[in-house]
């Protein structure tokens, strides 16, 4: 498989860098240089799958709660955690207002 192929590959499994070039056998570096000279979307970053799976474990009126908290104290650090969130709650159709 070529870079891009793998690249594609691990967007679609939700793989991070890290876990693509462990499976595939390729460097990670050239990795996420192939994703961004063929101008492809990001992958996933540890940090995000690790809050996709904490928000998949609440409960709708627990993620609804986390989500109003995080618009009242939203800075630049939880822009990852507020991304997450409001996929969740879109995914699960639960109404914003």
């Amino acid at each position: 498989m070529t870079l891009t192929e793998i690249y594609r590959t691990a967007i679609i499994e939700g793989l991070t860098s890290a876990e693509a070039s462990a499976k595939y056998g390729c460097l990670r570096i050239s990795l996420l240089n192939i994703g961004t000279r063929c101008g492809l979307p990001k992958l996933k970053t540890e940090m995000y799958k690790k809050r996709e799976v904490e928000m998949k474990a609440l409960t709708d009126k627990e993620l609804r709660t986390y989500y109003d908290a995080l618009l009242l104290s939203c800075s630049s650090k939880c822009k990852v955690e507020l991304e997450v969130a409001l996929k969740e709650i879109e995914r699960r159709y639960i109404s914003l207002e």
